[in-house]
């Protein structure tokens, strides 16, 4: 079985999939028989979009047999966890909406209704199949370990979640209650930097 090494990478601001794996003329067949896939002269590396698509083509094409990729579930947990569609649908597009408003008729600054709004958008998103009247503190619990502490953000940024949910509740549900109790998590003294992926010129 050949193997295949994956990472992610930007590519123009774009999220792609890198293909590593030693010269094989199968292989290449193989990559040359996916219609998503594109060759890069710069990187001479095959890449695929990220999305699910392409995760179901390479789960297929492990299954089948046809290669072995052994960072597939660090992939998954990373698209999963960090890198998610930011895709809203039906009720939950539509209290997004509301709580926009809301804070544009409150007169919230510019500059923090944008924040509160895109860190609602990642919330909401990361529970894409749950009803948003339906989660809790509990819930907060898990997003701020899986998503917030396991990718390392500041306690700034978990700050301003806690902030942007508790008035989202508050202003489309009626919950105060439920999150009002939420601590705040201790600012550390000393100010880290965190190095993400790169950008792929």
């Amino acid at each position: 079985m050949n193997t295949v090494h994956v990472r992610s990478v930007l590519h123009k601001g774009v999220r792609r999939i890198i293909l590593d794996f030693k010269f094989d003329p199968d292989l290449i067949r193989i990559m040359k028989a996916i219609d998503s896939v594109r060759w890069s002269a710069s990187r001479r590396c095959w890449h695929l979009p990220y999305s699910e698509d392409s995760f179901q083509t390479l789960a297929n094409l492990i299954r089948d047999g046809y290669i072995s990729v052994p960072e597939f579930e660090e992939l998954i947990a990373e698209r999963k966890y960090k890198y998610f569609d930011k895709k809203l649908t039906g009720k939950n597009e539509e209290k997004f909406r509301n709580f926009s408003e809301y804070l544009k008729v409150k007169r919230y600054s510019k500059k923090t209704i944008d924040t509160y709004v895109e860190v609602l958008k990642t919330f909401m998103s990361f529970f894409r199949d749950k009803d948003m009247g339906e989660l809790g503190r509990t819930d907060l619990t898990e997003f701020n370990l899986k998503y917030v502490l396991k990718n390392q953000f500041s306690a700034s940024y978990q700050n301003q979640i806690i902030s942007a949910i508790k008035i989202f509740y508050r202003s489309c549900y009626g919950k105060e209650a439920e999150f009002d109790q939420i601590e705040r998590p201790i600012r550390s003294r000393i100010l880290k930097c965190y190095t993400f992926a790169g950008e792929w010129s």
